[in-house]
């Protein structure tokens, strides 16, 4: 069941201010040539939102209005880090082709008879 939630007064001005503060031309333009979610962030910062309550899911939503997709962003940035990661771990794994692999092993020893042993790890 899809149940419409109402919104505050508070929280319907707030949008409003946020709406506000990205719309003007300075701001909707600095926005729109952020390369990263981290400078998206940062101008979010500046303007006094709150990155971790709901002034963040206002400003979010907001961004659509401009042009920006912080999402996607999102999603770009992760794959170019796995992307990046993938290159480290196949260069790594090409370096160390050569190299002597060593295993370790570990075993339990009783240190008493009793109940109430614990035993230790060697």
């Amino acid at each position: 069941m899809n149940v419409k939630r109402k919104t505050s007064p508070a929280d319907a001005a707030r949008f409003e201010q946020i709406k506000t503060q990205i719309t003007t031309p300075e701001t909707k333009a600095r926005l729109q040539e952020a390369t990263t979610t981290a400078e998206i962030r940062a101008i979010a910062g500046e303007l006094g939102i709150d990155q971790q309550g709901r002034d963040m899911g206002k400003f979010i939503s907001l961004l659509k209005l401009i042009g920006v997709d912080f999402i996607a962003m999102i999603h770009d940035e992760a794959t170019q880090r796995r992307e990046k990661l993938a290159e480290i771990s196949a260069d790594l794994h090409a370096r160390a082709g050569g190299l002597p692999r060593v295993r370790l092993w570990s075993a339990a020893v009783e240190s008493g008879a009793d109940a109430e042993s614990t035993g230790a790890f060697a």
